[in-house]
């Protein structure tokens, strides 16, 4: 975020890669991550992303 000076797109674009990472990482048997996490990593994601985009 801080490379990209907090742009909104620029963000998002440059983070894309380590979003996938993160859904490509191995979980225990017939477990999703939504299934381990409190808050998925996509609506947290979408999250900062909002924060961003919005200035706060």
């Amino acid at each position: 975020m801080e490379r990209a000076n907090f742009d909104h797109e620029k963000t998002k674009t440059r983070a894309q890669k380590f979003l996938d990472e993160l859904n490509d990482i191995s979980r225990p048997e017939n477990k999703t991550l939504s299934d381990l996490e409190i808050i998925t990593y996509e609506n947290l994601w979408e999250m900062v992303l909002n924060e961003i985009k919005n200035g706060k």
